[in-house]
């Protein structure tokens, strides 16, 4: 390089010799290739589940309805959870639900607002709300098969079987 090379701006010595390269020979075809790894696959046994509006038995506060609901939802559209324990696999070792064979059921942590009753009735059965010794809390929801919905708000102690129903409104 001769000295005058040296002391040009770098940018302009790229556009020079850009300007006299033929890129005539370079292949404009583009294939692209996608290839579905393990990390693209759902780990939610969601493919039963429908939304809903409600949840029937009815659960008398609202906002522990709407985290129910809102749960639900990101488990069936395969959105992140926060806890890595998300979408495990629940034993059953209390055998408070039906028998079924492992990896059957799987539990998601149920975050319940901070300003939610502590008292709630679910259909006609009065529920007091357990403590939070966790940032996970006591309340969790387990998925059978991929299409049972189960939410034990007593840390499995007790089980009640939901439906997450769609409310339609009559237009006359």
């Amino acid at each position: 390089y001769s000295q005058n090379n040296i002391e040009k701006n770098p940018l302009s010595q790229i556009s020079e010799h850009f300007d006299k390269t033929d890129f005539s020979s370079i292949t404009k075809d583009i294939s692209v290739s996608i290839e579905v790894t393990q990390k693209d696959v759902c780990k939610y046994q969601n493919q039963y589940l429908q939304y809903g509006e409600k949840v029937y038995p009815t659960i008398s506060d609202k906002k522990r309805e709407k985290a129910i609901l809102d749960l639900i939802k990101k488990i069936i559209n395969c959105e992140p959870l926060p806890f890595k324990e998300d979408g495990q696999t629940f034993l059953n070792k209390e055998g408070k639900l039906p028998a079924m064979p492992k990896g059957y059921y799987q539990e998601y942590t149920l975050i319940i607002p901070k300003d939610a009753d502590n008292q709630f009735y679910i259909g006609d059965t009065l529920y007091n709300a357990y403590p939070s010794y966790g940032e996970r809390g006591p309340e969790r929801i387990v998925i059978g098969g991929g299409k049972t919905i189960y939410y034990t708000p007593t840390h499995y102690d007790t089980f009640v079987e939901i439906k997450l129903i769609n409310i339609k409104s009559d237009s006359n």
